[in-house]
């Protein structure tokens, strides 16, 4: 008999003519981790995700740093393969990429079906900061987890979320189109008698806030009431379904 370890906590045993119950943990279904004596040599593990619209490409593993920067489509393969023959990952990556030491870590969060991982260390002041990770899928996502498991020795624990904490931004997301769409209304009906209505003062904020003026004066009150309803009808379902069913927070974190 030999022992097997899960990211989850969950230990078992199992025999060698019965493969199938070394590699999944009758637990939670992820693949299991091997224990430190029979694990492989920790080397760079890269993730590259070309048609990612947003955030970085690129996410790379080391044994010492976790590392992700945004790189042109054409450049991925190069900058993959210079990864991997660097001394030190930022040579490779440069000046704009993230570059987190693995033991500066404090924890690692996500929700089930969430492409994105927050990932919770200690900046050089001491302070606790948080930094956003954004995966193709869940896949990539659980990729990722298993191997920092497996590295860091951490554990990963499941919770649902209690109503209230789920349904918390949507509430604070359908308040504040309710506001807005308020405030834009009643200008929109000052502007319809004949009164006008402008920002004063200088910058950028000033002249956003004026343009959004114009496009209230254009498509008068009817028109900020139907814009207005529909994006807090959106808000509302959000707020419903995250009600409904809570979703399952998923934290690494040391044991």
């Amino acid at each position: 008999m030999q022992s097997m370890t899960c990211v989850c906590g969950n230990r078992w045993q199992f025999t060698p003519t019965r493969p199938e119950s070394r590699t999944k943990c009758g637990k939670c279904g992820r693949p299991a981790v091997d224990p430190p004596s029979r694990r492989a040599p920790t080397g760079v593990r890269t993730w590259v995700y070309p048609d990612l619209p947003w955030g970085d490409n690129l996410v790379v593993l080391t044994a010492t740093k976790l590392a992700s920067v945004r790189v042109d489509s054409e450049k991925l393969t190069e900058t993959q393969s210079a990864v991997a023959k660097a001394a030190a990952v930022e040579d490779a990556l440069g000046d704009e990429a993230t570059v987190l030491p693995l033991d500066s870590l404090l924890e690692i969060r996500t929700h089930q079906h969430d492409e994105v991982i927050d990932v919770y260390y200690r900046d050089d002041d001491g302070k606790r900061v948080q930094q956003s990770f954004a995966f193709a899928d869940t896949q990539k996502r659980d990729e990722l987890l298993d191997a920092l498991g497996r590295q860091l020795g951490w554990q990963l624990t499941t919770k649902q979320l209690a109503f209230w904490q789920a349904g918390l931004w949507p509430a604070f997301t359908l308040a504040l189109l309710a506001l807005f769409t308020f405030g834009f209304t009643v200008a929109a009906r000052e502007m319809a008698a004949g009164n006008d209505v402008r920002v004063e003062g200088a910058g950028r904020k000033r002249a956003t806030a004026n343009l959004l003026l114009w496009v209230v004066d254009l498509v008068g009150v009817w028109g900020v009431l139907l814009v207005g309803g529909l994006a807090m009808a959106g808000a509302g379902a959000w707020l419903y379904l995250r009600v409904r069913r809570p979703p399952i927070r998923l934290t690494l974190q040391p044991r």
